[in-house]
């Protein structure tokens, strides 16, 4: 009888790593936007090019994951932008806007960063990238409000992610996940109305594009998981005679 625990407790114990070490890991990088300037293009059918498009955007890069306590700091200058292809759906009214988008693979989702002055809290080896993190915009919906807040969220596919910022989090080598997220907040939205151009614009306030990791199991990593499972099966096969 103990011989049978000590065999389930082990296996248990093999399953409960497993599961542990293929747990999905999340690296977002935030903006904290530094200047006025920016503008956000949100156009109506009737424009000529009625696309979703915002940056590069500029100010303070930060980035994160969930499984460490490290901080990067991109450099002063490192730079972020979202596009999208022709809007779908397009609604306005004197005081709201709703636009819907695809992508294509044309369009980015984009992090870029000058490789220099990088600053980092909790680990010191990070090996810079100018290109940090790149994708196609899947899909993506813009609200505002006129003269007040709105945003864009969407879906991206990952098409590049830096090495570097990889490794930067004990990442590198891991499964991407071809599917990340986009979230920026803008302000001071205006546009024309009722201008059959629809022609929007707004100012980007601060955003987020986030990935997910996830570990590859060796294969002795594999292999035990199977020896538990085999386990766990003849303990109850044991039990059932």
């Amino acid at each position: 009888m103990i011989k049978k625990l000590t065999l389930t407790v082990g296996c248990l114990a093999l399953l409960t790593l497993f599961t542990t070490a293929a747990m999905a890991d999340n690296i977002t990088f935030s903006y904290s936007v530094s200047t006025a300037t920016v503008v956000t293009n949100a156009n109506g059918p009737g424009n000529p090019s009625p696309q979703l498009t915002g940056g590069p955007v500029g100010g303070q890069v930060t980035v994160k994951d969930t499984n460490t306590p490290f901080t990067l700091v991109l450099p002063v200058g490192s730079t972020g932008m979202i596009q999208s292809d022709n809007n779908f759906s397009y609604s306005i009214s004197a005081t709201t806007l709703l636009a819907s988008y695809n992508g294509s693979a044309a369009t980015q989702v984009l992090v870029d960063s000058t490789g220099a002055s990088v600053s980092v809290v909790g680990n010191p080896f990070f090996a810079g990238c100018t290109l940090c993190l790149s994708g196609t915009n899947n899909f993506g919906t813009y609200t505002a409000n006129r003269g007040d807040g709105g945003g864009f969220g969407g879906v991206y596919s990952i098409t590049y992610i830096s090495p570097a910022i990889l490794a930067y989090f004990g990442d590198l080598g891991q499964a991407i996940n071809p599917s990340g997220g986009t979230a920026f907040s803008t302000f001071n939205n205006t546009w024309a109305f009722p201008d059959p151009l629809n022609t929007s614009s707004a100012q980007f306030g601060s955003g987020t594009i986030t990935l997910q990791t996830t570990p590859v199991p060796e294969p002795t990593t594999l292999a035990l998981l199977g020896t538990g499972i085999l386990g766990l099966a003849a303990v109850a096969r044991r039990r059932l005679r």
